[in-house]
């Protein structure tokens, strides 16, 4: 699988503590400070800046003492103890996963999770740092998210099974394909996904642009489809009292040759009910036809994202 271009984020890691506390519980908690403080350098000169080590990095190989960096590194964990306790992610980021949760019933685990899947797609340098933890198996990742985000790993594996909240909404889903990087595994809705979440301060459904979008008007009317209305009558009887009712579970199946006005129907139908009309986007943002797979995981989303409003999809 490709990797998805990093997105450097929108905020500044100075003032993003949790971030920076991530940081420290891959390098200390899970030992990948042993890729970080090398025998007569640090390897990553922005890492050692944001956590606080930069004045590290240009010190003579004599002067080096790698001891010392690990006992520095050590020290900033138990620095400020309140800082971590009141780290949070991005306002905007915080105000989104608050209003998902009210949609589609997150717990705090699934808050916290989808906190860091979000974050290490748009973070560079987090996304580094967990590179380090080389290409993780599920249960591995399960063990990894357990550390970071100082959570219980029984809750982490339950939050990520497949019948939970995550990935029944297709929010986040764990790629059990093949052995992939930390950021790789955990495999959000879409590619804009993260970028929206954190910049998007509106109605959800711009944060599934690109995968959901709100229906153009129809160019037809009830009056057009007259060779089907017996057909249709009961049609609109089923999804008005679905609707009314808000029953769970309810599908109609159009069919015919390309051309023929499924999807122009599908709008008449909307309009006559009096409500939103969603569409499942059959191209990305690109114009190229849309990965099948995440269609069918937009679906659920759309699903869990509407279900208290008065929509179709």
């Amino acid at each position: 699988m490709a990797r998805r271009a990093s997105r450097r984020s929108t905020y500044s890691l100075e003032d993003q503590h949790l971030v920076r506390l991530w940081l420290l519980r891959i390098l200390i908690n899970l030992g990948r400070h042993r890729n970080f403080i090398q025998t007569r350098c640090l390897h990553h000169d922005a890492l050692a800046e944001t956590l606080g080590l930069g004045h590290w990095i240009d010190v003579s190989l004599n002067d080096f003492d790698q001891q010392i960096v690990l006992t520095d590194l050590r020290a900033l964990d138990r620095r400020d103890p309140k800082q971590w306790r009141n780290a949070k992610p991005p306002a905007c980021l915080s105000l989104n996963i608050k209003r998902l949760s009210g949609l589609v019933g997150l717990s705090e685990t699934d808050c916290r999770i989808l906190e860091f899947a979000v974050l290490i797609q748009n973070e560079r340098l987090l996304d580094e740092t967990a590179d380090w933890l080389g290409h993780l198996s599920s249960v591995k990742v399960f063990h990894a998210l357990s550390v970071i985000l100082d959570l219980p790993e029984e809750s982490i594996r339950a939050a990520l099974s497949a019948n939970a909240v995550l990935a029944r909404s297709g929010l986040v889903s764990v790629s059990r394909s093949a052995m992939q990087s930390l950021r790789d595994k955990l495999d959000l809705i879409s590619d804009t996904f993260a970028d929206l979440i954190t910049s998007s301060d509106s109605d959800p459904v711009n944060l599934l642009r690109g995968t959901v979008s709100l229906a153009a008007p129809g160019h037809l009317d009830i009056g057009d489809y007259g060779h089907i209305r017996k057909s249709l009558d009961l049609v609109r009887l089923y999804l008005r009292h679905a609707m009314d009712t808000g029953r769970a579970g309810v599908n109609v199946y159009i069919h015919g040759a390309p051309g023929t006005g499924k999807t122009q129907l599908a709008r008449v139908l909307a309009a006559e009910l009096g409500c939103e009309l969603f569409e499942v986007s059959g191209e990305d943002e690109d114009g190229h036809p849309a990965d099948g797979e995440r269609r069918l995981r937009a679906f659920p989303t759309a699903q869990s994202f509407f279900a208290q409003r008065r929509a179709l999809i």
